[in-house]
């Protein structure tokens, strides 16, 4: 015997496969997405200044040079079409850039290695009716490190910063 299916059933199934199917074939973000503050103020950014805080004394006796690493820097940045200028009354945005190392009490060959890259430039801050030099946004990598080591890894995590701090500005293009 042969069972016929009922229309308000058939017509049930056919709208929540619909649905379903309308679901998954949306973006799932959407093209007009408000990117977050902090990468709203990377955007457009062409030319920054370049400020290199002074490396701890565990860095510079495993060999760490600060040129080294502000050749680096300035290196990624131009291949990514940014170019680092001397700092001037213009108020051109700026990294700063910091790389922190502290010893292990417990675990002497180590060493707890970290690279912050801040981007500072010129805010209004309109509670205080001012215009403030201020870290706009921060990208960070840090792990421990053997100190043997400490020279490549120096070299390995500001490469590893500054790749996330361009792919960051990337996303920028076009969306502000």
């Amino acid at each position: 015997m042969h069972r016929r299916l009922p229309w308000p059933m058939i017509v049930t199934v056919a709208s929540v496969s619909l649905v379903g199917l309308a679901i998954t074939a949306a973006p799932i973000i959407p093209e007009r997405a408000k990117l977050p503050e902090e990468l709203v103020s990377m955007s457009e950014l062409t030319q920054l200044t370049l400020e290199l805080r002074l490396l701890p004394e565990e860095l510079r006796s495993a060999g760490v040079r600060e040129e080294e690493v502000r050749r680096q820097i300035k290196t990624m940045l131009a291949d990514a079409g940014m170019e680092v200028v001397a700092a001037d009354e213009r108020q051109i945005p700026g990294l700063r850039v910091a790389i922190e190392a502290g010893l292990e009490r417990d675990l002497p060959d180590i060493v707890s290695l970290a690279v912050f890259i801040d981007i500072v430039q010129k805010v209004r801050v309109e509670r205080l009716d001012r215009s403030l030099l201020l870290p706009t946004a921060t990208v960070t990598h840090h792990e421990p490190k053997r100190l043997d080591q400490l020279d490549q890894a120096v070299r390995d995590f500001v490469g590893f910063t500054v790749r996330r701090f361009i792919d960051m500005q990337r996303l920028t293009r076009g969306k502000q």
